[in-house]
């Protein structure tokens, strides 16, 4: 569960990062402040960082949907404890890819709004 978690809130992160070059900019902008490029110096490692991203979802993909193993503590074997983790971790891992797509089309969405 750990692993799946951290690849799917990495894979936000960096599609946050890689975005910065046009949320940065924009959010400052909103709050009145302006004139500070400091996001446009990520525009150069964007493409790492997507690919980065693509390879985060990817794994927590793998990572979620892994056969299912049986979790036995004391002898006790419990398979509904391990399908309410992967349903927990299925419902995470769709809200994080999903917030990485938009973070990533980011700059493109910006293009068609102004």
């Amino acid at each position: 569960m750990i692993n799946s978690l951290f690849a799917s809130f990495g894979s936000i992160f960096t599609a946050l990062v890689a975005s910065s070059c046009c949320i940065g900019p924009l959010a400052f902008t909103l709050l009145g402040v302006g004139g500070i490029g400091f996001g446009a110096s990520f525009e150069k490692y964007r493409p790492l960082l997507i690919i980065l991203t693509s390879i985060l979802i990817g794994s927590s993909y793998y990572l979620v949907n892994r056969p299912l193993e049986k979790l036995c503590i004391d002898g006790k074997c419990d398979i509904d404890k391990a399908v309410k983790t992967r349903k927990i971790n299925r419902i995470i891992l769709g809200i994080s890819a999903g917030a990485a797509v938009v973070f990533i089309f980011i700059p493109q969405i910006l293009l068609l709004i102004t």
